[in-house]
Order: structure tokens, then C-alpha cells, then sequence
């Protein structure tokens, strides 16, 4: 008699259905009864369509067993969906003056108004765990720093300190430590990289490390008016510099990942996003973007005079063997917030990571109606032909949602992390804005989309907090047209408390939960709480190693 497909082991089929993605697994279980029964009995399937769903990504050097990873994640994504705080935490009273600061890697990252150390502090994971600052010192004043706390255990240090020689002069470096010891990266062969020099007191420089690639912006000083941007790009391994573009007049301010090798830098002077890929292997270093992505058109007279944006976790293409998680966001498709500050208003537009990567690296020329993606061949911007500009109305809408940001605070950039993110009020005393509105938490994972909207059309009740938002339409003063916006979410209040009435400054966002950034008893004082959301699974091992006052030779 022939062999059956289900004679075989039910373990040996299952390990053969692991080869599947899930859109496979879905239509194999509406083929046969035996498959469907089988898929939803094991809690590897369980788990893999529950993070998909989740969109989160499994950790793989974490010990938590596949039980405890479906376990922990179905606490966490019911916590998130209803805003439930586990516990709260009080991080001691600081003065953090500075303009430097991070958030990631459950870690919070400031400077000081001396400029000469970064404090952190590991935010906690259960309740019994200790709170309390460390420092890094460095002997040169702090421009700006770039981690990877994750994928590398590295801090990226940006310095300047006075030329020896050279009156007025000042040099720039880039120092490269272990996180958790403060001592140069075992990985680094150069520690210290020489970036330059420059006249101003304080340049504008911006920093982050993914995978192998050291990426900083240098842009406009004060005293140059007609100075370039400079993208610089470096394998901070070996020290090599990958990459240097200088563009006229200081276009570039922000930058953020698409992916390992491209990189999306915000253009004030022309209003598109440009994308540069990094050469890899023999290939040379391109002289302009391969794609420049246009944004909603200006009024007449209107400019750009800021850009800002953020994509939280940023992409780790080695992995995370730093952390001891089960899992994280996934960083694909991670949420990217950019604000633009227009001359008469100002607009907060969100965006998938991997829907603007899909656009990215999918755009043709022409559809197969023959229509034309880009913008008329009578529109060239600087020196990019027409080819390679593409329109705001052909790729935006679909896929972003656009807030008129008149009644938020844009001050804090550190508001998303995967695919939430918060929008801060301008509140008053009550905790409201001036409309009554509460600061929220948006989701935008369709899954969570879904789910919600299922649940409020079945009136199985707990959400009717919850607003679902799938179309709107805004005007922003300085933009030519209304904005049409397509991706939906799902928002929810934050609860405001009481004790947070005349010092409230704002919402951070982690992985983790919220921050609460108060007013401390003087201008230079901050307070700040800790609102962990949904289940503690520790990272005992990662914040015990980042020790003490670690001095920088």
C-alpha cells in the first residue's frame, strides 16, 4: 500500500510546514481538516502568527521557551491595545540642560549643560528593578551620539575639541566605546576617528550606526551661509570612509535607515526626500539620489525651514546578542515620523518603513496603462532628472497619514517605537489642548486595525474608547492643497493623572512603555516617570553590566 501523506510523523509534517510563510499556512489550513487542527495545536505556529500579527520579531538568542514567548506577547499586545500600566516608576531627579538625548535599547540617554559627559539609565523591566543614572565622561565637549545597544554593545561618541595649533579651529572625532564598559570596542580597529575640522563653536552634525555603516549629516554653519550638507558614510569596523556627498546649500538636517544600505535624508531646499544608496562591494559612490520622493507641494512663498525624523528600533541586520528579550518590533516595518516646519505651519506625516522601502526599490518608469509615475519631464530638481523625481499624489496618500501638528508639541522626537506612536498635545492645565483633546497613542498596524474595528462591529465592548481612523483629509497653512491621507490607525487616550498638572511636558515612547517628562522645582530640573505597559520578561543580564561612572581616556 502507497505512504499516505499523513502516515509520516505529525512532528516531521509540522517541521516541513515551517518552511511556509503565512500566507501559505493560511490557505494549506482551509485544504484539509488534519492541517487545520494540526496548525492550531502547536504553539510554534501559535507564536509565529501571533508576532506577525504583532508585528514583532523573535529574539533568537533569548532562553524564553516558545510557550513563554505566545504567553508574554499575548499580555503585551492586550496591555498596549488598552493602555494598562503594570507598574509605575520614578527616575531620580536630574538637570539635563542639553539638547543631546536618546531613546533606545531600553535606555534613556542624556547630556549636560557641561557638554562633557552622557548620563544614562537603563529604563526597568519589572517593578523590583533598581533605578538610578551612570555616566560616561569625556575629556572634549559632546556633539552628538549614535547607539547601537542591541546589535553591538557600541556608543558612538561625537566630539570637538580645540585645534592644537590653529587658533579658532576646532577638530572633530568620533570616539567608539563598548557600552557596557566604557573602554574603546574590541570591534573598532580605529577607536577614535578623525571626521575633520571645523570653525564653528557648536556644529551641527548628526549621528547613527546600523549593521557595519557609520552614517553623520554635517550641515550649514552659522557663519557660512552658503556652506554644503555633508553625508558622510563609514564602515566603523575598519575605520574606512565609505561615502562623502557635499550638497549646496545645506539641504540636509535629518536622516533615517530604509534598509542596511539606503538611507532617506529629508531636503528643506527642494521639499522631497532624497534616497542614496551605500555601494557595496566594487560598485563606486553615486554622485546624487536614485530617487528623490516629493512631498506636498508649497504655497507660493512658502518654505521649509525644519525637518525632523525618527523610525524606532533602527535595523539591525547582525542580530541582537546583546539582549536576552524573547522579541522585539520589528524594525521593517517600524512606524517613521517626519515633521516639517513650514514658514505659516507645520505637519507630523507617518509612514511604514517598509511601505516607503517598497516604493523605494519597486518604482518604474511607467505603469502598464503606460501612465507616467513622475512628475512632468519639464520638472527637474537641481540637478536630478525628471526620471528619478516621483510624485507626491502617486506615491503618499496610500500609505500615509498627515496631522496638522498647529496643536501638538513636535520638541521631543522620540515618540515612536515600532509601529506606535505618540502625538503630544499642547495641554493646558487639565492635561487637555485648547479642543479638549488628550495626548494618544496611535496604532498603526493594520492587524491592530482589524482587530478593533471586528471587535466594535461585534459590540463585544472594551473598545469604545478606541477611535478608528482610516481617511482624512487636512489643511496646513503653507501647503498648497489639502492633504489626503490613507493609512489607517487606531487611537487611544493616554490617561493623564493629576499629580502631573502645571509640570507636564511631554510623552516618550520605548518598547517598553511610556516616559513622562515633568517640570522638576527650577527650569534646568526634570522629573520623570517610568509607565511600564503590558508584562515584564526582563533584561536583568543587559542592565547589570552597564555599570558606575565609567571615565574616557
Amino acid at each position: 500500500m502507497a505512504l499516505q501523506l499523513f502516515d509520516l510523523p505529525l512532528e516531521l509534517i509540522l517541521r516541513v510546514l515551517g518552511f511556509l510563510d503565512l500566507s501559505e499556512l493560511t490557505v494549506l489550513m482551509r485544504t484539509h481538516s488534519t492541517f487545520r487542527q494540526s496548525i492550531q495545536d502547536s504553539q510554534g505556529f501559535q507564536y509565529r502568527f501571533a508576532a506577525i500579527r504583532a508585528g514583532v520579531e523573535s529574539n533568537v538568542h533569548s532562553n524564553h521557551t516558545t510557550w513563554e514567548r505566545l504567553a508574554l506577547l499575548k499580555i503585551r499586545e492586550k496591555s498596549w491595545l488598552h493602555m494598562e500600566v503594570d507598574f509605575q516608576k520614578s527616575i531620580p531627579n536630574v538637570k539635563f540642560p542639553s539638547g543631546i538625548y536618546d531613546l533606545t535599547g531600553g535606555i534613556y540617554f542624556r547630556g549636560d549643560l557641561s557638554r562633557r559627559s552622557i548620563h544614562y539609565c537603563p529604563l526597568p523591566s519589572k517593578s523590583t528593578d533598581p533605578i538610578s543614572w551612570r555616566r560616561i565622561r569625556v575629556d572634549r565637549a559632546l556633539v552628538d551620539i549614535g547607539v547601537s545597544v542591541y546589535e553591538h554593545n557600541l556608543i558612538a561618541i561625537l566630539t570637538y575639541s580645540p585645534h592644537p595649533t590653529i587658533a579658532r579651529k576646532n577638530i572633530i572625532e568620533i570616539v567608539l566605546l563598548e557600552l557596557s564598559t566604557g573602554k574603546p570596542h574590541p570591534m573598532a580597529k580605529k577607536p577614535v576617528l578623525f571626521i575633520g575640522e571645523t570653525s564653528a563653536s557648536k556644529p551641527a552634525i548628526l549621528l547613527e550606526v546600523v549593521g557595519e555603516y557609520l552614517v553623520l549629516v554635517m550641515t550649514r554653519e552659522s557663519r557660512e551661509l552658503n556652506a554644503p550638507s555633508t553625508l558622510r558614510v563609514y564602515e566603523w569596523i575598519t575605520g574606512t570612509l565609505n561615502m562623502d556627498i557635499q550638497r549646496p546649500n545645506s539641504p540636509y538636517h535629518n536622516f533615517i535607515f530604509l534598509s542596511p544600505t539606503v538611507i532617506l535624508l529629508p531636503n528643506t531646499q527642494l521639499n522631497t526626500l532624497d534616497v542614496w544608496e551605500i555601494p557595496t562591494g566594487a560598485k563606486p559612490p553615486p554622485t546624487e539620489p536614485f530617487l528623490c520622493l516629493a512631498l506636498p507641494s508649497l504655497s507660493y512663498r512658502s518654505t521649509i525651514f525644519h525637518f525632523s525624523c525618527r523610525c524606532e528600533p533602527n535595523l539591525t541586520p547582525s542580530g541582537k546578542p546583546y539582549s536576552e528579550a524573547p522579541f522585539h518590533p520589528d524594525p521593517e516595518d517600524a512606524i517613521i515620523v517626519l515633521t516639517a516646519q513650514v514658514d505659516f505651519g507645520a505637519y507630523a506625516l507617518f509612514v511604514h518603513r517598509s511601505a516607503l522601502l517598497r516604493v523605494c526599490t519597486t518604482h518604474q518608469p511607467e505603469d502598464e496603462a503606460g501612465v507616467s509615475h513622475y512628475l512632468p519631464s519639464m520638472f527637474t530638481i537641481g540637478r536630478i532628472p525628471a526620471e528619478r523625481v516621483r510624485a507626491w499624489d502617486d506615491w503618499g496618500p496610500s500609505i500615509t497619514h498627515v496631522f496638522n501638528t498647529s496643536l501638538l508639541s513636535l520638541h521631543w522626537v522620540t515618540t515612536t517605537d515600532g509601529q506606535r506612536a505618540i502625538v503630544n498635545h499642547v495641554v493646558d492645565e487639565d492635561g487637555e489642548n485648547e479642543e479638549g483633546q488628550h495626548s494618544q497613542l496611535l496604532d498603526f498596524n493594520p492587524s491592530t486595525v482589524k482587530r478593533v474595528v471586528q471587535a466594535q462591529a461585534d459590540g463585544s465592548g472594551g473598545f469604545d474608547s478606541h477611535e478608528v481612523v482610516f481617511y482624512t483629509t487636512v489643511t496646513i497653512p503653507g501647503i498648497e492643497s489639502p492633504i489626503t491621507s490613507q493609512l489607517p490607525y487606531v487611537g487611544v487616550d493616554i490617561p493623564f493623572q493629576d499629580s502631573w498638572l502645571n509640570r507636564f511636558k511631554g510623552f516618550l515612547l520605548y518598547e517598553e512603555g511610556l516616559l513622562v517628562l515633568l517640570g522638576g522645582n527650577d527650569e534646568l530640573e526634570e522629573q520623570i516617570e517610568v509607565l511600564h505597559v503590558g508584562v515584564s520578561f526582563g533584561l536583568e543580564e543587559m542592565t547589570l553590566s552597564l555599570g558606575g561612572d565609567i571615565p574616557l581616556s
